[in-house]
């Protein structure tokens, strides 16, 4: 759900450069965020079923990301 809700907001947002980057911000936040979540699931909890979740989570993030600095350039 939160990553069709980043999709659409990258939509209406892809021709303003002060919203996105402001919105870059918010999502490099979330980056580090599930970067940290993973390293504590992996080392500390050994949960690799959620693990393998935020993996996923933080590739999409990383997709994201990519599409915002194309917008910003």
């Amino acid at each position: 759900m939160q990553q069709m809700e980043w999709e659409e907001h990258l939509e209406d947002i892809e021709k303003n450069n002060s919203e996105l980057a402001q919105f870059k911000l918010t999502i490099n936040k979330k980056y580090e965020e599930y970067f940290s979540l993973i390293s504590t699931q992996i080392d500390h909890d050994q949960n690799w079923s959620d693990a393998a979740i935020s993996i996923d989570k933080l590739y999409f993030i990383e997709k994201l990301l990519q599409k915002i600095n194309n917008a910003l350039n």
